[in-house]
């Protein structure tokens, strides 16, 4: 494998879905986005500005987000290629 600094995207997103499994849970997800705390995140999820998608499933309480979404944002993040709001560019 590359080493971490000439690492691909999708072996970047293999290395955090190998690490989390396919979904992340809010209780991990507000961790690797870079939020301070747990309420900053929740803030930034009422303002409306999480930088990747969130979804529900039905019959669980927290909310959740795709490990590939994840590592996509951080790569991208990682080679400036976000778009303008730092939110996911859709490749």
């Amino acid at each position: 494998m590359n080493s971490r600094q000439d690492q691909t995207e999708e072996e970047f997103i293999m290395q955090l879905t190998k690490i989390y499994g396919p979904i992340l849970p809010s209780r991990i997800l507000w961790q690797l986005l870079g939020y301070s705390s747990p309420q900053a995140f929740r803030n930034a999820r009422a303002k409306g500005v999480l930088p990747v998608p969130e979804f529900s499933i039905e019959g669980r309480r927290s909310r959740f987000a795709l490990t590939a979404d994840v590592a996509k944002w951080i790569y991208q993040l990682k080679t400036g290629k976000l778009n303008e709001d730092n939110k996911l560019n859709s490749l």
